[in-house]
């Protein structure tokens, strides 16, 4: 067996232990070089530490990150919608014991708001404002190439029968469709930015434009939002043939 390991007060305040004690997960941030990382660790069999799993990293200290338990085997990692993170595991594992890893973009925290207290600590400390949810997920793919999905399917409010009450697919080349009218109503200037390219029941779009893909993530989330301007984007699609 194991032995527990010590830790000490301060590296215990970083942590988030999971409801039965099973398991914990800390927020680390560090600079090198002038460059900054803030990642999340997730580590299987606490306290005895069996293995320590990175499951989320962002290219910049000091980032705000809540972390909530839904029980010993779910935790979700809450960050600045803004960020591009380039490492997001789904699942921590180790031998047998598995957490599944969900993620919540959140509007409203500044990449460049750094308290002073460390990361953790300060995420706990915002989590009474609430902040309202993006739609949608966006990633850096590679170098200055950017990538936004959203899957309806997977919302609680999901628009999919209504959609399909219409004649309409109700999938990811609906949404292409109903982001089409959405531009053409709210921001024209976005055409010629993105480049939808709609999989199953995922909307995809890709841009060299982190902002224009943001704007969309808005535009999405909006139309979730209010039903009036949902229809008037779909009206619009099924006039200029962009709707399926």
């Amino acid at each position: 067996m194991q032995a527990a390991v010590s830790v000490s007060d301060e590296e215990r305040a970083l942590l988030t232990v999971s409801p039965g004690g099973k398991h914990s997960a800390r927020v680390w941030s560090a600079v090198s070089d002038q460059q900054g990382v803030t990642y999340v660790l997730v580590e299987l069999g606490w306290p005895a530490r069996r293995a320590s799993v990175g499951v989320f990293a962002v290219p910049q200290a000091e980032v705000p990150v809540r972390l909530t338990w839904r029980d010993d085997a779910h935790l979700v990692v809450a960050y600045p919608f803004e960020l591009a993170p380039f490492r997001k595991a789904g699942c921590a594992q180790h031998g047998g014991d598995a957490v599944e890893i969900e993620y919540e973009p959140l509007e409203g925290w500044s990449r460049g708001d750094r308290p002073d207290d460390p990361p953790a600590r300060r995420a706990r400390s915002r989590t009474s404002t609430a902040p309202a949810l993006y739609r949608g997920e966006l990633v850096e793919v590679s170098a200055g190439r950017y990538r936004y999905e959203y899957r309806d399917a997977d919302q609680s409010d999901s628009s999919r029968d209504e959609l399909a009450a219409r004649g309409l697919e109700g999938g990811g080349h609906s949404w292409a469709g109903i982001v089409h009218g959405l531009v053409v109503l709210r921001h024209p200037e976005l055409r010629g930015r993105i480049e939808l390219a709609p999989d199953g029941d995922r909307l995809v779009i890709h841009s060299r434009d982190r902002e224009a893909l943001v704007m969309v993530a808005r535009l999405v989330t909006d139309a979730k939002r209010d039903a009036d301007l949902l229809d008037l984007a779909i009206d619009t699609a099924i006039a200029d043939g962009q709707m399926a």
